[in-house]
């Protein structure tokens, strides 16, 4: 049997019970035909009440990290406290990469 190492929800949704829907929709999958779940382009505060209110916690977050939102270092310090994985998101622009070829 295949497994996926982990699925994403790839954007909260428009409500809060509307991305707790999606959520708990991927959640049956857990361990057997995926290992776990993650999350993306999400804040601390929208984070802070999924992860009170999910069955399966996200182990996996991707965000922008960008000067812009200071690195996102208050988002990834809540992270690692919980034990969740942060992985950065458009890191390098894609212009940037153009003038190196």
């Amino acid at each position: 049997q295949s497994v996926v190492d982990c699925l994403f929800l790839h954007a909260i949704l428009d409500t809060h019970t509307e991305t707790l829907t999606a959520c708990s929709a991927m959640e049956p999958f857990i361990p057997h035909s995926v290992r776990t779940l993650g999350i993306s382009k999400i804040s601390l505060p929208h984070l802070r009440t999924l992860y009170d209110s999910v069955t399966i916690e996200p182990s996996i977050v991707q965000n922008h990290f960008y000067a812009g939102n200071n690195f996102d270092s208050v988002v990834r310090a809540f992270y690692a406290e919980k034990g969740i994985s942060y992985q950065a998101i458009f890191v390098v622009k894609r212009k940037k990469l153009r003038s190196w070829s």
